[in-house]
């Protein structure tokens, strides 16, 4: 979650813990799980109360945290590394977390406003708001650069930040043309084309042994249940409560994971654009027929955006979208790239379109 470092008149710096979430999903599962191993040590009994559903709950706890985390891997966004509001060159620089030389850039002259949504998170007695400041850019994207849970503090980060975005600074361009070293850019000055691959053998084997947990899950609440006679009562409600709730969500988790995964692993893509077109491929790998082609007349494209924000952590497209038409897009997922490589990938298109069109104020 990132935080403010520092604020001047030269630059403003935000940067994120790294791996905080992880840790702490961690810890919460090492708890879980020693609570569940001292209460079956201490109290042996499986039919002594209140002790058999506290010992269910434990294990079954523990079990969901693991699936989820396991489950998690590959779905959700790797956070930016840091944002750098360059007050004197006009730009925003959002680094990766994982390797800070990996950059892409917002230009001031991009960003419409910068504004504060509330999040809401509810419990059983409470409920906790999380506020988070973002800017958002004139094609529509967000990006969110920090975050509190004290509304003064985000207010007085956006009164004392707002001053210095001056959209007219005067400055050099910053490298709007870099993409990541995953992705094979080619071409010649008449067509540019970019080919990548979403690695998908890895995920496929997590996927496969997921799959077994999930059907162990399901089978020990179903032998729990109507199988064993000897499970107390209050066992088999704890044990109905987590077939219905978590049964359904790790079941809709591993649908969505396969089907997303499937094509990751026997596809590959491309996108190229000349003088007219912009044209989105996808390629069976084992043959390089051609599965999908979509086409965009330049001179119809709206939008090309990409957004990052928190609160809604799961990867997102890059999206080409018509210009008279916003139910018309393209979404493009390139699950190999951080958000970080897909602003780069966002920001070659552009400079890409302008280069081609020879329309210098496309998409701004």
């Amino acid at each position: 979650m990132p935080d403010l470092k520092s604020h001047s008149t030269k630059q403003t710096i935000f940067e994120s813990k790294k791996g905080c979430s992880k840790n702490f999903l961690l810890i919460l599962f090492s708890i879980i799980t020693i609570s569940g191993i001292v209460i079956h040590l201490i109290y042996p009994e499986f039919d002594s109360m209140p002790w058999a559903p506290i010992k269910v709950t434990c294990w079954m706890m523990s079990f969901f945290i693991f699936i989820i985390a396991f489950v998690s891997f590959g779905t959700l966004n790797e956070q930016p590394g840091s944002y750098v509001f360059n007050h004197e060159k006009g730009w925003v620089a959002i680094h990766s977390i994982t390797n800070p030389s990996v950059l892409g850039y917002v230009l001031y002259a991009e960003i419409l406003k910068i504004d504060i949504h509330i999040e809401s998170r509810k419990s059983k007695n409470s409920t906790t708001y999380y506020y988070h400041g973002y800017f958002e850019k004139r094609d529509g994207s967000k990006w969110h650069f920090v975050n509190s849970l004290n509304k003064e503090e985000v207010v007085k980060i956006i009164e004392n930040l707002l001053p210095c975005i001056k959209p007219d600074i005067p400055s050099s361009t910053p490298p709007l043309d870099e993409v990541s070293k995953k992705i094979e850019k080619l071409g010649n000055k008449d067509k540019a084309v970019l080919h990548w691959q979403n690695k998908a053998i890895f995920r496929t084997i997590q996927l496969i042994i997921y799959s077994f947990f999930y059907l162990g899950f399901i089978g020990f609440c179903l032998l729990a249940l109507f199988v064993f006679p000897e499970t107390p009562a209050g066992a088999k409600i704890v044990v109905g409560i987590f077939l219905l709730l978590f049964g359904s969500l790790l079941g809709y988790a591993l649908v969505t994971a396969f089907r997303r995964n499937l094509k990751n692993l026997f596809r590959k893509f491309a996108l190229s654009i000349n003088s007219t077109q912009l044209e989105y491929y996808e390629f069976n790998k084992l043959t390089s027929k051609q599965k999908k082609n979509i086409s965009f007349p330049l001179h119809t494209i709206g939008t090309i955006r990409y957004t990052y924000v928190s609160w809604e952590n799961s990867k997102k497209p890059i999206e080409v979208i018509a210009k008279d038409n916003n139910e018309k897009k393209v979404e493009i997922y390139i699950d190999a790239l951080s958000p970080v490589e897909c602003l780069q990938i966002e920001n070659w298109l552009q400079q890409t379109i302008r280069e081609k069109t020879g329309i210098t104020d496309w998409n701004v």
